[in-house]
């Protein structure tokens, strides 16, 4: 219901949208063309709008262009909201700021003057061209996401840790997130995600959800990407909010029939330099978890105390959990290292600081600690849902743990 109340306000938003530019550019010359243009444009966007609306409510596979992809999501989910909110911002200061000359608005053409059609004003024609602009913006975009599409860091750090067993000093771990194999995550850029964590030659490969973006049609390439990888000691998954979209069991069942190890509230051991280590993975929460009037936050939080009763006291535990916010309860339930995803890093951020990460959440890019000296490393994420980032560039981590002296 949510997601169909969004798509009736976007659609509205292009309908009144539409509308309004159609009447500016009639006062312009050249208007046919120009409206021709207008309405070549928005039918292509509202068409685009639908058939995604419509692949994901009847789970519809369908293939569209990566290019008009990002067209149709810069301009529905950026452009249009934001010139939406600056026409409303505009005719309210127009309302409040016309207090007089009504009178003097009356036609000074004769009788005679009435088959003339009048120039367009000034403020007429500067209207006009202000259509161009959200359009003009959404080229802009789509140049800048496609050109960073590919786009992939390693980011690395060390952690000091007050509980690190002596045979794990120099323990290290390839975060990878979420890689949201599909519509803007294919291809090369699987291969080179592959490519670029075995590079680091790390102990431990530990992914943090969201391996696919909607489809379990694209389960098995995310699937051999994912087999392409090769750890020293061990390979673990743990659920995003992407996997479960259109069945939390098939993608378990898929995952997990291709040999993956795949944690769903719940663990492994294994031995790494003669020492034992324990690896916990939580579940995303889908609406079936949720207590009564519950949120995801409360949901993730009842899973760590479960999970913390599952802990072998000889055993070194990390924590998998795709919500940032299941550092809270790690932290308090005695977990030394949590490593999570989901955010982003923001995606659109202003500055490092500054954006939609830190509205949205408490720990949304990087290294976080508690003074206990429990510590979280919450990565950017290697794939996209959304064409474009800012401030939040794609990444894979690459964490040293250290006995902190």
């Amino acid at each position: 219901m949510l997601f169909a109340g969004i798509a009736i306000f976007v659609l509205g938003s292009e309908v009144l949208f539409w509308l309004w530019a159609h009447r500016r550019l009639g006062r312009t010359r050249h208007h046919a063309l120009w409206r021709t243009l207008l309405h070549t444009y928005m039918t292509f966007q509202s068409t685009g709008f639908i058939l995604i609306f419509l692949q994901r409510v009847f789970n519809i596979v369908a293939d569209l262009p990566t290019l008009a992809l990002a067209a149709i999501y810069l301009w529905h989910i950026l452009i249009l909201p934001f010139t939406t909110v600056c026409l409303a911002l505009g005719y309210l200061f127009s309302a409040f700021s016309f207090q007089s000359g009504k009178k003097g608005d009356a036609s000074h053409f004769s009788a005679s003057d009435s088959s003339t059609k009048p120039e367009p004003t000034r403020r007429e024609l500067l209207l006009a061209g202000a259509t161009a602009i959200p359009p003009l913006l959404t080229g802009v975009t789509v140049a800048t996401a496609m050109m960073q599409l590919n786009d992939l860091r390693v980011r690395e750090f060390t952690i000091p840790l007050p509980s690190l067993p002596p045979n794990l000093d120099g323990l290290t771990i390839a975060h990878v997130s979420d890689t949201h194999v599909g519509r803007f995550t294919y291809g090369q850029k699987l291969k080179n995600i592959s490519d670029i964590t075995n590079s680091l030659r790390c102990d431990l490969v530990l992914l943090t959800g969201d391996l696919i973006d909607y489809s379990l049609h694209d389960l098995p390439d995310a699937i051999e990407m994912v087999k392409r990888m090769d750890p020293r000691s061990g390979l673990f998954l743990c659920q995003g909010n992407h996997d479960c979209f259109q069945s939390r069991d098939q993608f378990d069942a898929g995952v997990r029939a291709a040999g993956l190890t795949l944690l769903s509230n719940q663990s492994v051991h294994l031995r790494i330099r003669n020492q034992a280590v324990q690896i916990f993975g939580t579940r995303w929460p889908i609406p079936e978890d949720y207590l009564p009037r519950s949120t995801k936050d409360a949901a993730v939080y009842n899973y760590i105390p479960a999970l913390a009763a599952e802990r072998d006291p000889d055993a070194f535990p990390i924590l998998m959990a795709h919500h940032p916010h299941a550092f809270d309860p790690a932290a308090a339930c005695g977990f030394p290292i949590t490593l999570a995803g989901h955010t982003h890093g923001g995606q659109l951020m202003l500055t490092d600081n500054i954006g939609a990460g830190p509205i949205f959440y408490r720990y949304w890019s990087g290294l976080y600690t508690k003074p206990n000296g429990s510590a979280t490393v919450i990565s950017n994420g290697v794939g996209n849902w959304f064409p474009l980032r800012t401030h939040a560039p794609a990444e894979i981590i690459k964490i040293t743990l250290r006995c902190q002296t």
